[in-house]
C-alpha cells in the first residue's frame, strides 16, 4: 500500500496535467465562443433585428433579456425583482440595479437608481427568454 505522501503526490500530478489539459481545450472555444457572440450582436444591430415592441410579451414571466444601445453594447438590466411589459415596454428593477422604465416624456428608457436619473440609450432587445409558470 501507498503511504500518504505518495497518494498526494499523484493527485496533484494528475490535478496538473488536466488544468493543462482543460487550458488547451477550453481556452480556445471560450475566445471563439465570444467571438461568436460578439459578430452575432454587430449583425443584429447592423440588421435591426432587435426587438422593441413587446407587447407580445405582456402579462408573460421573462428572464435573460439583452438589451442593447445604438453601438451594440449590452445594458445591464436589474432583473432580480420585478420584470414586466406595459403597453410594449419594458418595466423592471432591482435590488442593487435600480429601476429602468419607459419615459413616454422624454421617449427613451430612463434608470432610476437612489437619487439619480438617467436616460440610457437602449435601442431593442434580444434573446428575451419566457419561464413557464
Amino acid at each position: 500500500m501507498k503511504n500518504t505522501k505518495e497518494i498526494e503526490s499523484k493527485i496533484e500530478e494528475l490535478r496538473s496535467k488536466r488544468n493543462l489539459l482543460m487550458k488547451i481545450h477550453i481556452d480556445p472555444l471560450s475566445e471563439e465562443i465570444s467571438k461568436l457572440r460578439k459578430d452575432r450582436i454587430a449583425s443584429i444591430v447592423n440588421n435591426r433585428e432587435y426587438l422593441t415592441d413587446l407587447s407580445d410579451f405582456e402579462g408573460k414571466n421573462l428572464s435573460n433579456i439583452v438589451a442593447l444601445d445604438s453601438k451594440g453594447k449590452e445594458i445591464y438590466l436589474p432583473l432580480d425583482q420585478i420584470v414586466e411589459v406595459r403597453c410594449g415596454k419594458l418595466h423592471c428593477s432591482g435590488l442593487y440595479g435600480g429601476i429602468i422604465a419607459w419615459s413616454n416624456k422624454d421617449n427613451c428608457y430612463k434608470k432610476r437608481y437612489y437619487y439619480k436619473t438617467e436616460n440610457l440609450d437602449i435601442v431593442g432587445f434580444t434573446d428575451i427568454e419566457v419561464e413557464e409558470d
